[in-house]
């Protein structure tokens, strides 16, 4: 049984959970409560993916994502999105600036920052209190900064939706969530001390346009290569329609846009394309990457 060091007691619990989980629980009288309990004990628990940064998530909240996790765990490789990994592993160069906006509980990010090296810089933008607290335990001490506010079209506050898998918190409530948080937002264009990024990746459930109404002349000046996740349901409550960002995109001379398909490759844009997929714009000169 493997205790993590950082943590201590809690360590120690989060150990014992793991250790429950994969003895099966939900077969021992008072499993489902001791597992509640240590849940509430270990507060952050680590993932460990060979070759990568350990990655402490919270577990005090029954999430399928992070249960995944905990049960997987140790990983050979980054679980989930490998269409998302592949694109990356093509596009980050070492040395390169990226920016992921909605970091969650920072699977991409680990994966930016092996990929852009030591002298290259991570920036997370994630504003849901409890993964930022994660987001900032895992990266502390390291080239990766995480900022604690939504990327919008305006500088303030807005109404932060979030459903019981957090992965699709929005500022929409296309979830239909009971629970609302309000958080800052900012402009891309005026949050201060930025590097200029080469790789931007977006998902926030539908809230995409409004990210890319702030980011324009920070976009147009960087030319960085841009994937953004296209939720129809999720743009269509905040006011949008499926395309509108690709198209905004477009309007700048330089870029193409492409599908990404499931093995990570780079397709035509289809007609068709399926109600939730990644769309990835890539400016003249990194097409042969």
């Amino acid at each position: 049984m493997i205790v993590d060091k950082h943590l201590g007691f809690q360590g120690l619990a989060t150990a014992l959970l793991k250790r429950l989980r994969r003895k099966g629980w939900q077969h021992l009288r008072g499993g489902w409560r001791l597992q509640n309990a240590l849940r509430k004990i270990s507060g952050l628990a680590p993932i460990r993916i060979q070759g990568y940064r350990t990655l402490y998530v919270n577990v005090v909240e029954d999430n399928w994502q992070v249960n995944e996790l905990l049960d997987g765990e140790p990983f050979a490789q980054i679980p989930h999105e490998e269409r998302i990994r592949n694109l990356a592993t093509r596009f980050v160069r070492p040395g390169d600036c990226v920016y992921d906006i909605g970091g969650n509980i920072g699977l991409h990010a680990v994966l930016f920052e092996r990929l852009a090296g030591d002298k290259g810089e991570v920036h997370v933008f994630e504003p849901i209190p409890d993964l930022f607290a994660a987001l900032s335990f895992t990266f502390r001490g390291s080239r990766v900064k995480v900022h604690n506010l939504a990327l919008s079209n305006a500088n303030g506050i807005v109404d932060l939706y979030i459903p019981e898998d957090h992965s699709m918190s929005s500022m929409g409530n296309w979830r239909n969530s009971d629970r609302c948080i309000q958080c800052p937002t900012e402009r891309l264009d005026a949050v201060s001390g930025l590097r200029a990024p080469d790789f931007i990746k977006i998902d926030v459930e539908g809230a995409e346009p409004l990210v890319i109404q702030g980011a324009m002349d920070t976009i147009r000046k960087s030319m960085p290569v841009i994937v953004f996740e296209e939720l129809r349901a999720a743009t269509e409550v905040l006011g949008y329609r499926r395309g509108w960002v690709m198209e905004r995109l477009l309007e700048i001379e330089g870029y193409s846009a492409f599908q990404l398909e499931e093995n990570g490759s780079l397709a035509a844009v289809k007609e068709d394309r399926p109600e939730c997929c990644e769309i990835v714009m890539v400016p003249r000169g990194r097409l042969s990457s």
